[in-house]
């Protein structure tokens, strides 16, 4: 796979095409949206696109070559509402699962991407690292603090309901906030014996000459990741990255919800499934046998087509339109009966 056309693509990664599902059950018939920047600790600010349910009437807007049906810093609904914070994949965007995104509005919830600081289009220093995983979680945390905290629509959210949505390094990201501790020298032994494993490959991409010093074990901080944010009470995980990286007991003190998405046909990180014999509390697992990686992601429109056919391909036979309406069908559903909504 080609990482440069891979990571240009994911200025925009889906088309977004209205779909209305059963489940949803939409208390509005409007999405707000708004961009923001939330303040981290020790680090530069995150960017934070939010997408709630909203009075004002939602127009076509264009955010560069796609549409999106919003109220731009609509109105909010005068409703105490549950919280679904995102965290995208390696070199991502805000957008990655912004039609995810807008059906959660609709169905009730109040949804805020993290753009990932130093792994993402724009900014790809961290990626592959142990930084960007030792920095994503805390980038979490600090958007719940400001969302909660100083944003000026935080009275529409319910700080006891907040639940948190990852695909691939995001899925890894998800696992850590809900109580996951990633080794890093599990990685990178990994990585000695798998030296073609995608993740492994890009690590490698970052050093000279192909000597990465993210593999490096002598330059390697031996303290495990872990950084469990205690408000967080429900995750879905798709295709979650570096489940390798979790010793035996990893897992062990993920005592949430989790609803885990696994790809049948993923090419970039297929042993995703083995975090699952690492939960003590089994996790409602959907295996989706002919998906791949990115088969998480709304249908593509012509030009993200053109610009990155690798996120827009899927395994042959494989209806990624109709698999969209299942997969947004039942996370509504899970975050429904977790957060009591």
């Amino acid at each position: 796979m080609n990482v440069s056309r891979l990571l240009a693509g994911l200025l925009a990664l889906a088309s977004f095409a209205s779909i209305s599902y059963a489940n949803a059950k939409p208390i509005s018939q409007s999405v707000g949206m708004e961009e923001a920047s939330a303040p981290v600790a020790n680090d530069m600010p995150v960017s934070v696109t939010i997408w709630y349910p909203s009075t004002s009437v939602a127009r076509p807007q264009a955010f560069g070559p796609y549409q999106l049906t919003v109220a731009m810093a609509g109105a909010p609904v005068a409703q105490r509402l549950p919280l679904i914070v995102m965290s995208h994949g390696t070199g991502g965007a805000a957008f990655s699962s912004a039609e995810l995104a807008i059906n959660l509005a609709k169905a009730g919830f109040v949804v805020a991407s993290v753009e990932h600081s130093g792994d993402n289009y724009r900014d790809r220093s961290r990626s592959f690292s142990r930084a960007n995983f030792v920095s994503r979680p805390h980038q979490i945390s600090a958007t719940i603090n400001f969302l909660t905290g100083s944003w000026h629509n935080k009275s529409m959210i319910d700080s006891a309901r907040i639940g948190m949505f990852g695909h691939s390094a995001g899925g890894n990201t998800t696992l850590i906030i809900g109580g996951g501790v990633l080794d890093w020298r599990q990685v990178i032994e990994f990585c000695l014996t798998h030296p073609d494993d995608w993740g492994c490959r890009g690590s490698r991409s970052q050093g000279s000459e192909g000597q990465s010093p993210a593999l490096n074990q002598a330059n390697v901080e031996p303290t495990p990741i872990s950084a469990a944010d205690p408000r967080v009470k429900a995750l879905v995980v798709a295709a979650p990255a570096l489940s390798h990286g979790f010793a035996p007991t990893g897992l062990a003190n993920l005592k949430l919800p989790v609803q885990l998405w696994v790809a049948g046909r993923d090419a970039i990180v297929p042993d995703a499934g083995a975090v699952t014999q690492l939960m003590s509390i089994k996790p409602e697992q959907h295996d989706i046998a002919n998906a791949g990686h990115f088969s998480f992601y709304a249908p593509c429109s012509d030009m993200l087509r053109g610009m990155a056919p690798e996120i827009c391909s899927d395994p042959k036979g494989f209806d990624r339109a109709r698999f969209q309406k299942t997969f947004t069908s039942e996370v509504v559903r899970f975050y429904r009966a977790h957060l009591r909504k």
